[in-house]
């Protein structure tokens, strides 16, 4: 038998035959790809075994262009909350059946977190990704016109977009702000996503969570930004030298209205 079907591994004629099939098809497109393309996300490590082969460990950045959405609690049992007796339909309201926020723009949404056993030197990432799959690899991005008062020239970012320089713009770009005074607003550039990330603080006595006050910058309806594409926060735990120890997932609606439209997806989803 051939060592390739052994392996399950194709050899170069199956590659060869595949592409031609493909190259059929009008709409194909061959990309060819370096492999320093891929240096940010492949990392070859020496693992000890009995035969001292070498292992591929893959590790993909939270903020890659394809985010795990996952649950995962992880060694710290990773939990998000929400305080209810916040919650005003103004502002924000939760729906149990749908699972999600209703929030307003710009209103403040307290979430708790809650770790088992509880550890320092962690810290929260939040991101916004596209809650549909065709969407996924699309970067959450705030409309033109909600950008315009802090960056009405579009100088926030380098024209090839390897340069963020929200900072001195208020940090217009991030859908997802945060009002910890140690808050860190993060720039992938492989990717173009922007998040936030903050520093678990240790619960206060008497509590078993730590409490983190989140804010949206731009309505899910807006054109030109998310278009009414749903949307979810990925919070992922992570370690100070970036290792995601832990993953939690919540979907969000940006809107003017949270009561109303909580009420109209209740009705649209019995």
């Amino acid at each position: 038998m051939d060592s390739n079907t052994d392996t399950g591994f194709m050899n170069s004629s199956d590659y060869e035959q595949i592409i031609n099939d493909l190259k059929a098809d009008s709409t194909f497109c061959e990309y060819k790809f370096s492999p320093s393309e891929i240096t940010d996300y492949v990392k070859m490590e020496d693992v000890a075994d009995s035969t001292d082969e070498h292992k591929l460990v893959i590790a993909y950045s939270p903020t890659c262009t394809l985010p795990c959405t996952d649950s995962y609690p992880g060694p710290y049992n990773f939990e998000l909350m929400l305080d209810g007796s916040t919650s005003h339909k103004r502002s924000w309201v939760y729906s149990e059946m749908l699972q999600k926020v209703f929030i307003d723009i710009n209103k403040t949404l307290l979430i708790q977190f809650r770790l088992s056993p509880n550890a320092g030197d962690l810290r929260v990432r939040a991101l916004p990704v596209y809650s549909i799959a065709d969407f996924l690899n699309i970067p959450v991005q705030r409309c033109a016109l909600h950008m315009l008062n802090s960056d009405p020239q579009h100088q926030a970012h380098s024209e090839d977009n390897k340069v963020c320089y929200c900072a001195n713009y208020s940090w217009v770009r991030h859908v997802v702000q945060s009002s910890h005074a140690a808050a860190i607003y993060d720039y992938d550039s492989a990717s173009d996503r922007h998040s936030v990330v903050v520093p678990l603080d240790s619960p206060q006595p008497g509590s078993e969570t730590v409490v983190v006050a989140y804010h949206f910058t731009c309505k899910t309806s807006c054109p030109q930004g998310m278009q009414r594409r749903p949307i979810s926060v990925v919070f992922t735990l992570e370690t100070s030298q970036g290792d995601v120890v832990g993953r939690q997932c919540l979907s969000v609606k940006i809107c003017s209205c949270p009561k109303r439209d909580k009420e109209r997806e209740e009705a649209d989803n019995p």
